[in-house]
């Protein structure tokens, strides 16, 4: 005769098991398609930016605001593509955010120097 459990449903039999082990595993399994789209989305723009900035800092060699704030936009995009990605750790998070201020004010201070030498050098013409 048959035992009426090994007639039921495979799926059944499965999620009594999943029940078992404390988990769903579809929701575990199942990968939500717009995170992919979004990786690479911010992976793009954050090399588009790289070789843009590349070409700025080769382009003005020796020019530290140039440098600084180039360096403090792609540090802001970097932190903006990690605070789109859901499951990142916190801690990298904060990591970017601090860099990020401490770069914002370091280009602040290159743009006071570069601004009082040019004041310098067009008083002493």
């Amino acid at each position: 005769m048959w035992n009426r459990r090994e007639t039921t449903c495979p799926r059944r039999r499965l999620n009594r098991r999943r029940r078992k082990l404390g988990y769903n595993t579809e929701q575990m399994i199942a990968v939500d398609p717009n995170i992919v789209r979004r990786i690479i989305g911010s992976a793009g723009l954050i090399l588009a930016y790289s070789l843009s900035t590349w070409r700025i800092i080769k382009s003005n060699p020796g020019d530290r605001f140039i440098e600084c704030s180039s360096i403090t936009v792609m540090v802001f995009v970097l932190t903006m593509a990690v605070i789109r990605i859901r499951y990142f750790p916190d801690w990298v998070l904060e990591s970017l955010q601090v860099l990020l201020y401490l770069m914002t004010f370091l280009s602040i201070f290159f743009m006071f120097q570069q601004g009082y030498r040019a004041l310098i050098r067009r008083k002493t013409r």
